[in-house]
């Protein structure tokens, strides 16, 4: 039978953390899953007893319970910073809208000027909505002919 290590998580926990004065990120310099994020095991490993995320670990000591559906978002966007200043509880649709991935497709789209048309997007020729909460723009030239379309083939398809 393995012996486990049986110092409380807190303990274990500071011995993974080095600060990092320019940043003010706590860095984990334990185990890690292949994405940089910091992972401990809360008191020996078995499936029992699996590996929790650092930085949710460092959530729940310093700032409390995480509300269900929601995940931990690195405002830092550092992976391996469990600092809780740097921690904040918030929805995924959150996390990826303030993601850098997300930021990477927002100025990609910035540089869009026209429609898969060809109109330009002018102040005239924009309008903008939700869908699935989040902002998109369109093409109000190609909105007109898609309804003109719309309502050719409502009229064909009407029964006297």
């Amino acid at each position: 039978m393995a012996n486990y290590n049986r110092t409380p998580v807190e303990v274990r926990f500071w011995e993974q953390v080095s600060p990092e004065p320019n940043s003010g990120c706590w860095l984990w310099t334990g185990a890690e899953n292949g994405q940089g994020y910091g992972v401990i095991g809360p008191g020996g490993c078995s499936r029992k007893n699996p590996h929790v995320m650092a930085h949710r670990l460092s959530h729940e000591m310093f700032k409390g319970a995480i509300p269900d559906g929601y995940v931990v978002d690195h405002l830092c966007r550092n992976p391996s910073c469990v600092n809780p200043d740097h921690l904040e509880a918030v929805t995924e649709k959150v996390n990826i809208n303030r993601g850098i991935s997300a930021e990477r497709i927002r100025a990609k789209f910035a540089f869009v000027t026209h429609c898969k048309n060809g109109h330009e997007y002018t102040e005239d020729n924009t309008y903008r909505y939700t869908a699935n909460g989040y902002q998109h723009r369109g093409c109000r030239i190609c909105r007109a002919a898609a309804d003109r379309r719309r309502k050719q083939k409502e009229k064909q398809n009407v029964v006297c």
